[in-house]
Formats: C-alpha cells, sequence, structure tokens
C-alpha cells in the first residue's frame, strides 16, 4: 500500500500540489484504508482496557 502512495506522489507536481483525478482518487482510497485501520486500532485498545488486559493510556 505505501508503494501506491509513493507512486501517486511520484506522479504528482508537488510543487503545486495537483493530482490528475485518478491519482485524488487513488489516494482518497488509501486515506480510508488507513482511517479504518486506526478505527480498528481504537476499538481493539478500548476493548482490551474493558477486559483488564491493558491499563488505560492516560
Amino acid at each position: 500500500m505505501l508503494q501506491i502512495l509513493r507512486n501517486v506522489l511520484d506522479g504528482a507536481n508537488l510543487k503545486f500540489c495537483l493530482l490528475t483525478e485518478g491519482d485524488r482518487s487513488d489516494l482518497q482510497t488509501l486515506m480510508q484504508v488507513y482511517q479504518e485501520g486506526l478505527l480498528r486500532k481504537a476499538t481493539a485498545l478500548s476493548e482490551a482496557v474493558k477486559r483488564g488486559l491493558i491499563e488505560p493510556l492516560s
């Protein structure tokens, strides 16, 4: 997945931050996958705290 992001950014004109519509779509898909992963991690941490497997982070 990281390689896909590199390919998108390598093809973009980063000086002006111009992405093609295809690149924008690819980046949006990658960001969605990333956000879903963060949500899954937060849910798992919450469940582990509820079960007493780990201490709360704060």
